[in-house]
């Protein structure tokens, strides 16, 4: 599954999530929700899948999709997914979160309008995934949980007694992660990049030439990672060579110079070998039986 492939994947697995959001808004007012929040304090940097924001506070909501059984403890770096005869590994939501409520947290305090963390929770959806073979203990197993279980899961945070943001500041705090969000900028996209160990972003566009793309070949819903069943490359598949550009007027002289350099030698050679006058009567010879042959 190429980029592309997997980030449709991933958009279809958010959207799931955001309309059970989006629900949960409607029916608990003024609650609201953002998406795709990128966020920087400092060196960190936290990309935000959506951020509900409702009397309790916020809570961060991590999406993950994964087809197959997905393996791991509170305490391990890496989990695992099991699919298709394949294993994953990628980092630990339940880490990750840690990172984003800390992220979140220090940028709201250095727009001098702190919020108490106990205020920040946050909460790992999965998608398509069998997360019976997490092995979690009962305060890491609140906080996963999957898209066909959230609703319950909301619907639980509703019914917790007390309250920490008026509807006020319900409002306020979801126009501040607006101003907050720097997702636009290249600067913080490629910072982002850089501090989750992938390749910057180029300094400047790169224009691709268009290659012909393998066959893909699906099996069930192409839009599931398990509906993947192979990848067919033909054999003279591969980029096709840019087209050369123009020279330019420097290069053009350049060259007409090194041409009139390399006659001068050439000329200056067969006078010194004496075989500049046998290298004329041959020419001769030639011009005339052509203009002979071609008059007769």
């Amino acid at each position: 599954m190429d980029y592309r492939e997997a980030k449709a994947v991933g958009d279809i697995g958010e959207q799931r999530v955001a309309d059970r959001l989006r629900v949960y808004c409607v029916e608990h007012p003024p609650a609201a929700f953002l998406s795709n929040i990128l966020g920087r304090s400092g060196r960190m940097t936290a990309q935000l899948d959506h951020v509900l924001i409702d009397s309790h506070g916020m809570l961060i909501v991590e999406v993950k999709v994964r087809n197959g059984r997905v393996r791991g403890t509170a305490d391990e770096r890496r989990w695992t997914a099991v699919y298709g005869g394949m294993t994953k590994t990628f980092q630990n939501p339940l880490e990750q979160l840690r990172g984003q409520r800390n992220t979140l947290s220090k940028t709201l305090r250095g727009v001098s309008d702190p919020i108490d963390l106990d205020l920040i929770q946050g909460v790992v959806v999965f998608v398509d995934a069998d997360i019976g073979y997490l092995e979690l203990d009962s305060h890491s197993k609140k906080w996963v949980t999957s898209v066909e279980r959230l609703a319950s899961v909301l619907r639980e945070r509703a019914t917790q007694e007390g309250g920490g943001l008026s509807d006020a500041e319900i409002s306020r705090r979801c126009e501040q992660l607006r101003l907050l969000d720097q997702s636009a900028d290249l600067s913080v996209q490629a910072s982002h990049a850089k501090y989750r160990g992938g390749a910057s972003l180029p300094s400047t566009p790169v224009v691709a030439v268009p290659a012909r793309r393998p066959e893909v070949t699906f099996s069930g819903n192409p839009h599931r990672p398990g509906g993947l069943e192979r990848e067919i490359i033909p054999s003279n598949w591969g980029s096709p060579r840019a087209p050369s550009r123009p020279l330019t007027r420097k290069e053009q002289r350049r060259q007409a110079a090194i041409a009139e350099f390399v006659a001068i030698c050439v000329l200056l050679l067969c006078l010194f070998t004496g075989m500049l006058g046998p290298i004329i009567n041959a020419m001769t010879r030639m011009f005339v039986s052509i203009f002979v042959g071609g008059s007769s």
